[in-house]
């Protein structure tokens, strides 16, 4: 058997010093791993795809390797490349990716003077292209002078979406993360996430409920079943327990 879990966040550059980045430690991951690890005998293998910083499993031989990536597009690679050469029993996706990257930076005096210079056209479209095209140097440090600096954003791709295409018998397991919903608003959320990139569970938790100590999660199954779990180290069963079952395998 192999698996894939993902684990800790990605880091967008803005520059060549700085980036954005999330608060995800990995720590739920790499119990994850831990799991399947524990029950799996010596010929499998786990494949832990993590940010640098990220929590490492604390064993695992040469059954475990682990691969670390930086943003959003190095994951895709990585996870393009082991499905592509593998044949990959489930995928565990509980890293942070993030939302948006650097489109490019620019600063307000620059974009007040592409709004005013587009004034007589009288077209948003302008106005907006000009925004778009008034980007400062961002290839190697941006200077700490800059009075105030504006980042523009553009979306990520949706890594989790590539897992069923590459490999549609891969049993996936998606994470979702809302913050102060109710446990309904959150259990449909997460089940949209599941029908829209075809998982067979998604791991539901709202971030108002998770803290050094506990964390609360709900695993919903294909037919929408749920099972609460009240900390890490029960969430990562719970879940390895799952795809194993999914998967027929009995370790």
């Amino acid at each position: 058997m192999k698996v894939i879990v993902t684990a800790g966040g990605t880091s967008e550059k803005i520059d060549e010093i700085r980036s954005i980045t999330n608060r995800a430690t990995g720590r739920l991951g790499s119990l994850v791993a831990e799991g399947f690890l524990s029950r799996l005998s010596g010929a499998d293998t786990v494949y832990y795809v993590c940010s640098e910083n990220a929590a490492r499993p604390r064993a695992g031989g040469e059954r475990l390797k682990v691969l670390t990536v930086s943003d959003t597009c190095s994951l895709r690679r990585c996870l393009e490349k082991l499905l592509g050469e593998n044949r990959i029993d489930a995928v565990v996706h509980s890293m942070a990716v993030s939302d948006y990257k650097t489109f490019h930076v620019t600063t307000a005096d620059r974009l007040a003077r592409e709004i005013c210079g587009a004034a007589d056209a009288k077209c948003a479209e302008s106005v907006y292209r000009r925004i778009l095209s008034s980007r400062i140097d961002s290839s190697s440090k941006i200077s700490s002078d800059i009075e105030h600096p504006v980042l523009v954003l553009e979306k990520t791709p949706k890594i989790i979406s590539i897992v069923k295409d590459l490999s549609p018998e891969t049993v996936l397991v998606g994470f979702k993360l809302l913050d102060g919903v109710s446990r309904e608003v959150l259990v449909e959320t997460a089940w949209r996430l599941l029908l829209k990139n075809r998982c067979d569970f998604v791991l539901a938790n709202d971030a108002a409920s998770i803290s050094q100590n506990s964390h609360d999660g709900i695993l919903i199954d294909d037919k929408r079943n749920c099972t609460d779990f009240h900390c890490k180290e029960a969430i990562a069963t719970g879940i390895v327990g799952a795809v194993l079952a999914k998967t027929g395998v009995s370790q």
